[in-house]
């Protein structure tokens, strides 16, 4: 993945995302917040190497992200990472990837996403 930003969503990031929705929805999670994902452009990655990145416009002071998707899935290296999708209104704004190892937490691979529950 590209380190210059902003930069569009990639494939890899936006798959999952996708799947989150399908797998580990909360009751705030809305289905239009996925008719604009592959338009979404990065505008942070978190600067500790893992796989955590941000999305668009600056939230306003009144805007409240909430978490839309919550889920864990597996790495190419066989550990489990949680994903959580953040948003507010009727868009995705932030993706969340986390593990307790010490380096950075990479994407989960596709089709290993499911709930906590």
């Amino acid at each position: 993945m590209s380190s210059e930003l902003p930069r569009p969503i990639s494939a890899r990031e936006a798959t999952p995302v996708r799947e989150a929705f399908a797998v580990a929805p909360t009751a705030a999670a809305r289905p239009a917040m996925l008719d604009n994902l592959e338009d979404l452009h990065v505008t942070y990655r978190c600067p500790c190497g893992c796989a955590s990145v941000s999305f668009g416009a600056t939230l306003d002071p009144e805007s409240v992200l909430v978490r839309v998707a919550d889920a864990r899935g597996t790495t190419e290296q066989g550990e489990e990472v949680g994903f959580l999708v953040q948003g507010f209104g009727d868009r995705v704004a932030h993706v969340e990837v986390y593990w307790h190892h010490a380096a950075g937490a990479p994407l989960p691979l596709p089709g290993t996403l499911r709930s906590y529950a």
